[in-house]
């Protein structure tokens, strides 16, 4: 197996918005959405598995697959510390931890 790896190169957006409907209902969405390129071409990685964990958790809460651009988008609804995991056919995993997702920065 070749030893390449997944290069996260952009992580374009990352928010929590909090909405309210009303007095006591907070609704808490938002969405990490970047490009995943391969380290050494630079070229897209097409049709990676993208999975998001809650920090500390084996279960993945949430997941996408990247498009033929390299694209990836995952919603997520809560805020915290957060871990994205990267997989894909022919590649090391790639892992990114302690994400914080907060509903300030929105």
């Amino acid at each position: 197996m070749n030893s390449k790896y997944i290069l996260l190169a952009f992580l374009i957006l990352a928010q929590i918005k909090g909405i309210s409907q009303s007095p006591t209902a907070v609704k808490n969405e938002g969405r990490i959405s970047g490009l995943v390129l391969d380290s050494l071409s630079h070229s897209p990685v097409e049709y990676a598995t993208v999975t998001l964990f809650l920090e500390g958790s084996k279960k993945g809460i949430n997941g996408s697959v990247t498009n033929a651009q390299g694209v990836f988008s995952v919603q997520v609804k809560t805020s915290g510390y957060f871990k994205l995991l990267f997989e894909s056919i022919g590649y090391n995993t790639y892992t990114i931890n302690h994400i914080l997702l907060d509903k300030k920065g929105a």
